[in-house]
């Protein structure tokens, strides 16, 4: 089990209709999400709805059903609190959208990043300091590398977009 399949999906909750299937919805908001989640910055339906354009074009009203893809009807992102609207810009959100991705090379395009692997990388720095070194280890050896001072220096070297 490698380290992007270790989260488990947020409890649900109540669920709304939309004219946006949940699958076409999260695929508008996947890279959307993770270039909010690379930047650290805690987002919402209400963000997502104001931000993408499809989402207007398309004559979404409301950001009920961003709120449904983003929670347990999709993703399963876990929220700063239950109550609370804003998803956390964290690893475990990072990991839920790659794993509902299946396509991590076309999505690490339209996030800004030549590979997949660029992606993940960028996406690890996230996580790293608070990984103990035997998952530092672990991880390093999952990706391919030789020793945990490769695997930083290449979370280090990783060019991506410019997210300030």
């Amino acid at each position: 089990m490698g380290i992007f399949d270790r989260v488990e999906r947020a409890p649900k909750t109540e669920a709304r209709k939309s004219i946006f299937t949940i699958a076409e919805i999260q695929a508008l908001l996947a890279p959307w999400c993770l270039t909010k989640i690379l930047a650290r910055i805690p987002f919402n339906a209400g963000m997502a709805f104001e931000e993408i354009l499809d989402f207007q074009q398309r004559g979404v009203k409301k950001a009920n059903a961003i709120g449904d893809a983003l929670g347990h009807r999709g993703f399963g992102l876990y929220r700063e609190q239950p109550s609370r609207k804003h998803c956390l810009a964290s690893f475990d959100n990072a990991t839920l959208v790659l794993q509902w991705h299946s396509d991590h090379e076309s999505l690490a395009a339209e996030v800004g990043y030549a590979t997949a692997r660029d992606l993940k990388l960028a996406l690890l720095r996230l996580e790293f300091e608070s990984l103990d070194s035997d998952e530092q280890s672990e991880t390093a050896t999952e990706l391919g590398f030789d020793s945990v001072d490769e695997f930083v220096d290449a979370m280090k070297s990783v060019v991506g977009p410019s997210l300030k």
